[in-house]
């Protein structure tokens, strides 16, 4: 089974969706490489991950 994820990245211009989507097979290999601290910013990094695990148990999550 493949996994669409869609989430809020602010690197994005305004311009644009404001959304980057990613298709995995492994979910728990993707947030594995998803938090590394190569893709996530020290200072970020526990915002990042409260805010994925709130809208992967169903709940709505903005930054606006």
């Amino acid at each position: 089974m493949i996994y669409k994820i869609t989430l809020f990245d602010a690197n994005f211009p305004s311009c644009t969706s404001g959304t980057a989507s990613f298709f995995t097979e492994d979910i728990d290999e993707f947030e594995h490489n998803y938090f590394s601290d190569e893709n996530v910013g020290s200072n970020q990094l526990e915002a990042q991950k409260q805010r994925y695990f709130r809208s992967k148990a169903g709940e709505i999550v903005t930054d606006y």
